[in-house]
């Protein structure tokens, strides 16, 4: 009789493609302030950069449907037996978007510079959490377990719990500001007006769109941001190597898929990026994936099969973005190596801003995209986490003793998430007083 749960509960008045009288007034306000922003943005004269980060704030909070219910707001209406495509697409989208933070695929660039095509390999070794963590997740949801923190709990007990919470609390602090750092970096020099506000502008944004939806609003706009950064990373793709051909180059291997930035060191050894190969199989196999919320969260949505295949899948999909995303920084290297009129040493380091800032306005801009993208859909994640973290688990346990099922958890409850949002989103915003790269 309740088979009808057990898929994707999206009922008419809590999708975000439903709109009703409440509905359709909050769009309308959040047009005519699109409307106006756009207004003093223009009669301010910004960067068109600026008008990036209006279009995604006022879309995204604008078809954010606020979510009342405890399953809507910590679950996105994904129970734990859901078997249907809508649930396993948005799930995939999901945990691929939101893990390709802009602070990844902008050292993915670096490292591409610095080790060539090896380098975006050495980062998206990082990516094989994905298989761990589905892996491992499979088997604790087999024996009925509904969270790691419950898991620990019954098998380590109280002061393990803590002590993982705190860890993973301390992770989802961090990933807010360098995820902002990295936008601000299209926006100007550290502690200009510029950086700052797009920096903050970049935080504030999943803040509100998440606080209105929760992790509904979270998995919905991934999907939409996951079309958007593939589609604008092939574009750049496509233009990067078109550019990398027509550089002047007197070395045997001059495509961005062979770029050795140097010469006397072997591409496939140790020295030159291997190492950092098997760190990354190393790290991923082991300890890594179970201290990101943000993953892991999403590995208790869904059927456990499902789930299983969505993570193989948006982990596959995740780790070959980061190997493109690394030819930015190999083309930059390559650009600086071979162009004398390339001085900007920036350039020759990967770093993304600089790079498709070398090569136009309109690369420029699509990179931006990019990056906004990333860093977005992590926040979004992020402060969705947050609010689990402390809704589910950590209030639950400090006052019962332990962490809370979503099928108990009251309005309360949900208010403790939201709030806890806004505290990781100034507690994670306070490191940016101090210059991330001095």
């Amino acid at each position: 009789a309740d088979r009808a749960g057990a898929t994707f509960r999206g009922s008419g008045s809590d999708t975000m493609m439903s709109v009703g009288p409440k509905r359709a007034a909050w769009m309308a306000v959040c047009a005519a302030g699109f409307a106006l922003t756009e207004v003093l943005l223009a009669v301010t004269d910004q960067d068109l950069q600026t008008h990036w980060l209006s279009i995604y704030g006022f879309l995204l909070i604008g078809v954010s449907p606020w979510a009342s219910d405890a399953l809507t707001f910590f679950k996105a209406n994904i129970t734990e037996t859901a078997t249907d495509d809508k649930s396993f697409w948005l799930l995939t989208l999901s945990v691929f978007i939101s893990w390709v933070f802009a602070k990844s695929i902008n050292n993915s660039s670096v490292l591409g510079a610095r080790y060539g095509i090896i380098g975006g390999i050495a980062y998206a070794a990082w990516y094989t959490s994905f298989l761990t963590a589905a892996v491992v997740i499979y088997r604790l949801r087999k024996k009925g377990f509904t969270s790691l923190p419950q898991a620990i709990n019954e098998r380590y007990g109280a002061l393990a719990t803590c002590f993982f919470l705190c860890a993973v609390l301390y992770r989802l602090v961090q990933e807010v500001w360098s995820n902002a750092v990295v936008v601000a970096s299209f926006y100007g020099d550290y502690d200009t007006n510029d950086w700052w506000a797009a920096a903050v502008t970049s935080i504030l944004i999943p803040l509100a769109y998440v606080f209105i939806g929760g992790l509904r609003s979270s998995l919905i706009s991934d999907a939409v941001q996951a079309v958007f950064a593939v589609g604008f990373l092939v574009a750049t793709i496509i233009v990067i190597n078109n550019r990398a051909d027509k550089l002047d180059c007197d070395r045997e291997y001059c495509s961005v898929f062979t770029w050795n930035p140097v010469p006397d060191r072997e591409m496939f050894s140790l020295e030159g990026g291997l190492d950092l190969v098997f760190v990354g199989l190393i790290q991923a196999s082991t300890s890594y994936p179970f201290f990101d919320p943000v993953l892991t969260d999403r590995a208790f949505l869904a059927d456990p099969a499902i789930m299983r295949k969505a993570f193989i899948l948006g982990g596959t999909i995740a780790g070959l973005f980061i190997i493109a995303f690394s030819m930015i920084g190999i083309y930059g290297n390559m650009r600086y190596t071979l162009d004398e009129n390339e001085t900007d040493a920036n350039v020759g380091a990967g770093v993304p801003a600089d790079v498709s800032r070398s090569m136009g306005q309109a690369i420029f801009s699509v990179v931006n995209v990019i990056m906004l993208t990333s860093s977005i859909s992590t926040l979004d994640s992020t402060f969705s986490s947050a609010a689990k973290l402390a809704g589910l688990e950590l209030f639950p346990f400090l006052y019962e003793g332990t962490p809370k099922h979503v099928s108990e958890a009251s309005g309360l409850h949900v208010t403790i998430g939201r709030v806890a949002m806004i505290v990781v989103a100034i507690v994670g915003t306070l490191p940016l007083l101090e210059d991330p790269d001095a």
